[in-house]
């Protein structure tokens, strides 16, 4: 009889121990694709900042403002002149990079998608910082930096959507079957 509970007793343990180990699994796997969800919706802009001759411009300052919501992001380009702004909102942006010895150069209305990567690169011209060149025309259609296809849908495709899970997962299902 006492045998019996101390077998009884390790089958316990050891479908504890299963159990303990499967949660674990699970939720290390729920961390994991926390950051490819949130990648689904937003959009990127990066770019290369030169002077110019062609030379990298290494501690520029560049300013990603959201123009809707007047929120700034200020980064810094690296070694290589290069700077990305990464999980924007989707919308109009001005891009505005500033160094030392060079003028401030604003690029106006760069319309970020969803899951698109803008790509604003830069060169920037000698003179005092209190210059400021405004940088107006069109903004190229093509993305060069990567073959992913996206687009923007209208409010009225969602709302024919079927009631039952109405999300842009089910959107996108729907549309790929029809």
């Amino acid at each position: 009889m006492h045998s019996f509970s101390m077998l009884l007793e390790k089958c316990k343990c050891a479908s504890l121990r299963r159990t303990i180990q499967a949660v674990g699994v699970v939720f290390a796997l729920l961390l994991i694709s926390v950051p490819v969800f949130s990648q689904v919706n937003l959009g990127r802009i990066n770019g290369t900042v030169t002077d110019q001759t062609g030379g990298v411009v290494s501690g520029a300052m560049v300013t990603v403002l959201d123009v809707a919501r007047g929120v700034p992001r200020v980064l810094t380009t690296d070694d290589a002149g290069t700077y990305s702004a990464p999980a924007l909102i989707p919308g109009a942006y001005t891009v505005r990079f500033e160094s030392k010895g060079f003028s401030t150069v604003e690029r106006k209305d760069v319309q970020v998608g969803v899951g698109e990567e803008i790509r604003v690169d830069v060169t920037l011209q000698p003179g005092e910082q209190t210059q400021l060149v405004t940088v107006t025309g069109e903004m190229p259609e093509v993305n060069t930096t990567n073959a992913e296809l996206g687009g923007v849908i209208n409010n009225q495709v969602i709302t024919d959507l079927p009631v039952e899970g109405r999300t842009f997962l089910a959107l996108a299902n729907y549309r790929r079957a029809s």
